[in-house]
């Protein structure tokens, strides 16, 4: 009778348990809430039209990201310059979608252990106008054995730090000008067909090309492989180097790029600065200058490149 009474215990018991495991779960799909949750950022990266980014305490300073129609602009203590949107979205993408691989603590005490702090995390808002679609810490990334790079990352607002795959650290703490456009020139050379050089004193030429394809200087024909040579390389000019300042004086140097095919001349300006360095302005980058002084064959070359013999 007692093994019988002690059996009947333990099945009351296994029901019991059995009941509340059941009711967690109902109460877990009801609420929609996971305490691991799969992913962080779902949301179509269209929707996306601000980012402000807050590097760690010790690194860069805060940036801010905001999409004007097409385009982006880069801004930092109050001044905004032209975007890179190919690193943008990159950035974009990186975070969303932002799955989840494992939880890796909730323990405040351990966020140290991971970059997790608000001190030492950098956060990443995506936005919607003046809505947040998500708030995030970004903490440092971990190679494992098997070569598998992981970034540790929590919500805001919450204080479980999850292990997401990838360099998202390295994604999002960077300096200002890795985001600024590199754009000096960007076209199509088959679309040009006048190139006017104008330099100091009597050194300006104008190169052309006449209704039967050929290039010419004045009346002198230019051999067609000389042109191409120069031009391949013009049609996607980006330069990494920026500078800081517009020298006050008007350009020595000037390129203007037309054609049929353009609705306006593509326009680089060459100046000196004090230093005696060459900085590079663009009408296809308005707001970034460039120093350019290993550019100035590449953008600005002299007539006897095209001359000779």
């Amino acid at each position: 009778m007692f093994r019988k009474l002690n059996t009947k215990v333990l099945l009351i018991a296994l029901i019991g348990l059995l009941a509340v495991v059941v009711c967690v779960y109902l109460l877990d799909r009801s609420t929609g809430e996971r305490t691991f949750k799969e992913s962080l950022v779902h949301t179509d990266s269209e929707t996306i039209d601000k980012i402000k980014l807050l590097p760690k305490n010790g690194g860069h300073k805060g940036m801010e990201f905001e999409k004007n129609g097409n385009n982006w602009t880069v801004s930092q203590n109050g001044t905004s310059y032209p975007a890179d949107n190919s690193a943008i979205m990159d950035l974009i993408n990186s975070l969303n979608p932002l799955k989840t691989e494992s939880v890796v603590t909730s323990n405040p005490n351990h966020f140290k252990d991971f970059d997790m702090s608000d001190s030492t995390a950098t956060r990443v808002k995506l936005m919607k106008g003046s809505n947040v679609i998500a708030d995030l810490l970004v903490g440092k990334f971990d190679i494992s054995s098997g070569q598998k790079m992981n970034t540790y990352v929590r919500l805001f607002n919450d204080n479980v730090v999850y292990s997401v795959a990838g360099y998202l650290s390295m994604d999002a703490n960077r300096e200002l000008d890795a985001f600024r456009s590199h754009k000096i020139v960007e076209g199509n050379k088959a679309d040009w067909s006048k190139l006017e050089f104008n330099y100091p004193a009597d050194s300006s030429f104008i190169l052309e090309k006449q209704s039967e394809g050929k290039w010419h200087i004045g009346m002198v024909d230019i051999n067609s492989a000389d042109v191409d040579k120069f031009l391949d390389p013009l049609q996607h000019l980006t330069n990494s180097k920026f500078s800081t300042h517009l020298p006050s004086s008007k350009p020595i140097y000037t390129l203007k790029i037309s054609g049929s095919k353009l609705a306006v001349p593509v326009e680089v300006d060459g100046y000196s600065d004090t230093s005696g360095n060459l900085i590079i302005s663009t009408s296809q980058n308005t707001g970034n200058l460039f120093e350019g002084k290993d550019f100035m064959d590449k953008v600005f070359p002299g007539k006897k490149l095209f001359l000779k013999k």
